[in-house]
């Protein structure tokens, strides 16, 4: 656990827990699933909150495939893993998909071209998500944050 963890799990309720789960990884995000099933109890899932990022690259001729794949998996898929895994908790409880996006998805930046692009298709994913998930009253919220240290 992060020091950041280890702050947040002392200054709320002892039922609070922190799980690590790897985005980009299909098992993790399935183990994540079935650990929230296991431990909701009576309860319904109200909302998933999908913050998963990072940034590799810069100007486009110099930044590796690698780096473009590392970044669209991390702030693109990971979102869509998650989210489908999550699917069917939310659809019982008539939750919320809450996906942390960025300006990027909306303004192209040159200088941090995997990022953007990550960013645009996750705002993508998000709008088309909206409109699919609204026929189950299922809100899906883009948060799209200016740059920030």
């Amino acid at each position: 656990m992060s020091g950041g963890a280890d702050e947040l799990k002392r200054s709320c309720s002892e039922r609070f827990c922190t799980l690590h789960v790897d985005v980009t990884q299909d098992d993790s995000v399935q183990k994540a699933k079935e650990f929230v099933e296991k431990n909701l109890g009576k309860c319904e899932l109200w909302a998933i909150v999908n913050n998963a990022g990072i940034y590799k690259g810069m100007i486009a001729e110099f930044t590796k495939i690698s780096d473009y794949q590392d970044v669209l998996d991390v702030n693109t898929l990971g979102q869509v893993r998650v989210t489908k895994a999550f699917l069917p908790l939310l659809r019982k409880s008539t939750g919320r998909v809450v996906n942390v996006n960025s300006i990027t998805g909306r303004i192209s930046l040159a200088h941090i071209t995997p990022y953007t692009m990550s960013k645009c298709a996750a705002v993508g994913f998000t709008e088309c998500l909206r409109r699919e998930l609204d026929a189950w009253r299922i809100k899906v919220i883009s948060i799209e944050p200016e740059f920030f240290k």
